[in-house]
């Protein structure tokens, strides 16, 4: 899949596709002979991952650090392992936070219906 279909399906700019793995966030994109960038299935389900990570204000550092855990494969599996928790109990306290701003807006809105 080319970088202008990769960008389609993952809703990013080709740029900061291209940044995403300049930074490392997607590993090494296959190339077609003549260099352009060939993105297979595997690949894009990888940045929807890491969009949805990073949408959810998963620190980049995690994320970087995991990706290449990842890439150097399963013997690194225990380190992957710690990563996507640290990112799971991220994700937990957010959750808290925004369940907890919803109450209070719930008793704010409740409030005027009196």
């Amino acid at each position: 899949m080319k970088i202008s279909e990769a960008a389609q399906e993952t809703q990013l700019s080709p740029s900061l596709l291209r940044h995403y793995e300049r930074i490392g966030l997607t590993g090494t994109i296959k190339r077609n002979p003549d260099g352009s960038r060939n993105y297979s299935s595997k690949d894009i389900k990888w940045i929807h991952l890491m969009k949805q990570l990073l949408a959810n204000e998963v620190p980049l550092e995690v994320l970087l650090d995991y990706n290449f855990l990842y890439r150097l494969g399963p013997f690194t599996d225990d380190w992957q392992k710690e990563l996507l928790e640290e990112a799971q109990q991220h994700l937990i306290a957010r959750y808290q936070d925004l369940m907890t701003t919803m109450q209070q807006l719930n008793q704010v809105i409740a409030s005027y219906r009196k």
